[in-house]
């Protein structure tokens, strides 16, 4: 699905303030009630964040964070409400489970993967919210079929059966603090006057004019949808609309004649315009914000290197690392602040490498704004992965199909790559 910037009448309830954290040994508690049994030592965490970032800001050295349980807990109060509301969980390291209430809600393998829980029957006035995250090392210890080749990149071979970031376990590079938490937001998000199941917004080039293709399935959650419209830089587009069960699908295709192209800033200005969908639910005005589009193609020159707008460009610049590898987050001045000396620096390319992770939407904003292009590997590098086994490869389409949904709409992506090193790897041990 695309992704939704916000929603008029919408609520969000951002859950970043009072939490907590604490190791425990591996499988020592199984539940928050067994946990609540125990003396423990819990220190104050920043979410989003990790083990290894709540460690650095108690001052106090990072423990071996692959080999314990890391505990998260808050308490949070909610007023009462006839709305449906969901808990939206952008993204747990690695393998979670989460209680709220004492009842269990998620359990989650990758670390990739965004979840949205529908939790409007289990919230009280008072909520308790915990996530365990499982040690991973005695789970690289279970016996599973050994891999065709073995590479020297990771500490430990059966990284390949997990859906993790490889930072902090690359004895050769990156060899410390393995993110272990909650590394993207955490959210309660009130849905007041519709739910959004899918949008799909497909921007495309013929010749000097741009195409804009909206197909989006909603859910009033009371009255109907009239008068659905596209909204591009203010100018407003008719969509169709035809019921579907208890929702409704709204589509329509927008052709804009000298539509100003996207650029990468060494040859040209990066233009973006402002996408919003905007209906009557119920005789309210609603607007479904999704943000900005950029107008571009892309191909492959012949004698090498990209083509952008037909235009051959050589593509200059470097890998990219997270702004602080310990927390895997930064704010937007920081991420600005490094994305804008790779600009003043002559690039105009950025690699987000698989050995890494998958950016926030400040990154691709921003790069969509000041004119870098992104050449994105997915989340694998240089391992043999169990590609064919059926649950590793489900989890893996979630994860594939959730990245190219929520980054559809942006202009920086120049390509996505499979993954990192993983057909030389091969090639080289035979």
């Amino acid at each position: 699905m695309a992704k939704v910037r916000g929603i008029d009448g919408h609520r969000i309830l951002a859950l970043t303030e009072g939490w907590e954290m604490t190791a425990t040994p591996a499988g020592a508690c199984t539940d928050p009630k067994t946990l609540e049994t125990v003396q423990l030592d819990w220190i104050p965490a920043t979410v989003p964040g990790t083990a290894a970032s709540a460690y650095r800001e108690a001052g106090r050295e990072a423990r071996p964070l692959d080999t314990e349980d890391i505990w998260y807990r808050v308490r949070f109060p909610i007023s009462k409400s006839p709305f449906s509301r969901r808990l939206q969980l952008e993204g747990l390291a690695t393998i979670a489970d989460v209680w709220l209430n004492g009842m269990p809600i998620l359990h989650s393998q990758n670390m990739f993967v965004s979840h949205c829980c529908d939790v409007s029957t289990l919230l009280q006035p008072e909520n308790d919210l915990y996530i365990r995250f499982g040690a991973l090392s005695p789970a690289l210890e279970e016996k599973r079929p050994r891999p065709r080749w073995k590479t020297r990149l990771v500490s430990h071979q059966q990284l390949r059966w997990f859906r993790t970031t490889l930072l902090g376990r690359m004895p050769g590079w990156a060899p410390f603090n393995p993110p272990v938490g909650p590394w993207r937001p955490i959210f309660i998000e009130e849905c007041v006057h519709l739910l959004v199941s899918r949008a799909d917004i497909k921007v495309t080039v013929e010749g000097r004019d741009g195409n804009v293709a909206a197909n989006l399935h909603l859910r009033p959650l009371h009255g109907d949808i009239k008068n659905p419209t596209l909204m591009i830089e203010g100018a407003l587009f008719p969509l169709m609309g035809r019921q579907d069960g208890d929702g409704f699908v709204l589509t329509g295709e927008v052709r804009i004649p000298s539509v100003a192209l996207w650029w990468p800033h060494t040859h040209g200005s990066p233009s973006r315009y402002r996408i919003m969908v905007k209906m009557e639910v119920d005789d309210t005005p609603v607007t479904i914000d999704f943000g900005w589009i950029g107008f571009k193609t892309v191909s492959w020159d012949p004698n090498g290197g990209f083509r952008i707008n037909h235009q051959p460009v050589f593509c200059r610049g470097a890998c990219w690392m997270p702004v602080d590898a310990v927390s895997l987050g930064a704010d937007a001045a920081a991420y600005r602040l490094a994305l804008e000396a790779a600009r003043d620096a002559g690039m105009n390319m950025l690699r987000i490498s698989g050995t890494t992770v998958y950016e926030a939407d400040i990154f691709y904003d921003l790069c969509g704004e000041i004119g870098l292009l992104v050449w994105h590997d997915f989340m694998f590098a240089n391992m043999n992965y169990p590609v064919l086994d059926t649950p590793f490869m489900t989890t893996v389409e979630e994860e594939i199909r959730g990245t190219l949904d929520r980054l559809q709409t942006q202009p920086s992506i120049a390509l996505f790559c499979g993954g990192s090193e993983i057909e030389q790897q091969a090639a080289m041990l035979g």
